[in-house]
């Protein structure tokens, strides 16, 4: 290791005044191009390589989502208790959280599939 990243590592990050969970995100756009290039259109295309860091920015960028709907429901006081009684004024907002609850769970799953087919695939190289 060189002297310069020594001192990159004892730099104290935390005199940036920069939430630690604000530097690892990595934007959107960033993480869809890289997603775009590990996966194109075109199966001939595909860099499968790249394959297992595109599904971790995914998860990670759904992390970030469920972060933020869960921020969003806590300002709403909503939780796992009454989160059925507060949407139950308002039917269509309860069917959609039901719906959505159900994709999540697709989601999942799928996530989940493709994931250990791709680690066994490219294990295998």
């Amino acid at each position: 290791m060189d002297i310069g990243n020594k001192d990159l590592l004892d730099f104290d990050f935390s005199i940036m005044d920069v939430p630690i969970k604000a530097q690892k995100r990595i934007p959107v756009v960033q993480i869809l191009g890289f997603v775009r290039m590990a996966f194109p259109e075109r199966f001939e295309d595909a860099k499968f390589e790249h394959g297992l860091t595109a599904l971790d920015y995914l998860r990670d960028l759904e992390f970030t989502r469920r972060e933020k709907m869960r921020k969003a429901a806590e300002q709403l006081h909503i939780n796992l208790d009454t989160w059925k009684s507060i949407l139950a004024a308002y039917p269509d907002a309860l069917r959609w959280v039901g719906i959505v609850q159900k994709y999540e769970l697709i989601i999942e799953e799928g996530y989940a599939a493709i994931f250990i087919d791709l680690r066994i695939w490219v294990s295998g190289m």
